[in-house]
């Protein structure tokens, strides 16, 4: 699910990349020859960022790189993640070539912190599309909070995924069914005054 999040982030931004947690593997391992087709197509296409997900002990962390920038930044809900910055920055530079990138610096991005055991993707996505926004990535992580961004971001990634355009307001449906088996005619709304006309 914070895949798919993820992906939804990305493809509001132009310009911006979203990278599975393998690809991200493969990219911080810096082995041209591990790299597959479709992670080169998504490497070349960006122009402004790339987000991924790092999935460790059943735990989401964002790689953000800023092309614009030359920068690139592990946020980790927990905890501040300097080191893993400076690691993943290393591999980065030593295939920046094969894609036409500057050198980049590992930064530390300031961010609000997880409360609880279980909103690390929550963040993760909020985090993803504060950055790719340029805006400051303080958020109420409160558990509370949490619960309703989570309902945000399951109504963002059911909005995605149906076409509303040619559905029932009523029932959510394409074609209403009738108790019988057989369609019945959509329901059509008149306006009718206060006269019944």
């Amino acid at each position: 699910i914070i895949n798919a999040l993820l992906a939804a982030v990305a493809s509001q931004h132009d310009g911006a990349a979203f990278l599975l947690h393998y690809e991200v593997d493969i990219l911080f391992r810096g082995v041209e020859d591990q790299f597959t087709a479709e992670l080169i197509d998504k490497l070349h296409n960006a122009k402004k960022a790339i987000i991924g997900t790092i999935y460790r002990n059943q735990h989401f962390m964002l790689l953000f790189v800023d092309l614009e920038r030359h920068n690139v930044a592990v946020l980790d809900p927990l905890l501040s993640s300097e080191q893993l910055n400076i690691s993943i920055c290393a591999n980065l530079n030593s295939v920046r070539h094969c894609f036409g990138w500057h050198e980049m610096q590992p930064i530390t991005i300031k961010h609000s912190i997880q409360q609880d055991g279980n909103s690390c993707g929550v963040l993760v996505c909020k985090f993803a599309d504060l950055l790719l926004s340029d805006s400051s990535l303080s958020i109420n992580s409160a558990p509370r909070e949490m619960a309703l961004s989570r309902l945000e971001l399951w109504k963002t990634l059911l909005l995605r995924a149906v076409d509303q355009e040619n559905l029932c307001w009523m029932c959510g449906e394409k074609e209403a069914a009738s108790h019988d088996g057989a369609y019945d005619n959509w329901i059509q709304f008149l306006q009718i005054d206060m006269r019944g006309n």
